[in-house]
């Protein structure tokens, strides 16, 4: 019973917690779940001033599951796509300690189609299998916009960070011309 965390399932949640649950659906069965998580006071406060409420307040969730039992025999058959957790958030327009302004954001989600089947060997008898696939995102984005070097050339905007310095040329002579690298005062 690895990872089962109920007692009996009756209906296609069974796929996730107990797929031997799935026999006790006669004929055919079919669950629809959604949900919308709504975050409340998740701020973002620090030294440079930024004292922000996420962006993305509605976090919806869901699940759907179908199973039906092979007709005149005991085994029944159930696909399922759950949402099996998640969450994030994503602050706009902070103040970053380059004098910049840019986006901060974490989201994390996982979601697991899971295919299954249950045999009612005897009335007190039951055996089942699911084999979920499960898929699972983490995304980060801190400051994608700012980096050290556009928030070096915003401090210090006479900086030149490039590998080739400009040239000027001033002639020693009429016929010839020596290549000098340009000076610039920070």
């Amino acid at each position: 019973m690895g990872g089962a965390d109920v007692a009996v399932a009756r209906d296609t949640t069974a796929l996730n917690t107990k797929p031997a649950g799935l026999a006790q659906i006669r004929n055919r069965g079919m669950d629809l779940f959604s949900s919308v998580a709504y975050g409340m006071n998740v701020k973002h406060l620090d030294v440079f001033g930024n004292d922000r409420s996420v962006s993305n307040r509605l976090i919806p969730v869901g699940s759907f599951g179908y199973a039906q039992q092979i007709a005149g025999t005991p085994v029944t058959v159930a696909i399922g796509l759950f949402a099996q957790g998640g969450a994030g958030n994503i602050f706009e327009n902070i103040a970053t300690a380059f004098g910049t302004r840019d986006d901060l954001a974490g989201i994390f989600g996982i979601a697991r189609l899971s295919p299954g089947a249950a045999w009612q060997v005897t009335d007190r008898l039951a055996l089942g299998i699911s084999v979920p696939v499960t898929y699972a995102s983490a995304r980060q984005k801190v400051f994608t916009g700012t980096s050290f070097f556009n928030a070096a050339t915003r401090l210090r905007p006479s900086l030149d960070l490039s590998s080739r310095a400009p040239a000027r040329c001033r002639p020693a002579s009429n016929s010839d011309c020596s290549i000098r690298p340009a000076t610039r005062s920070c």
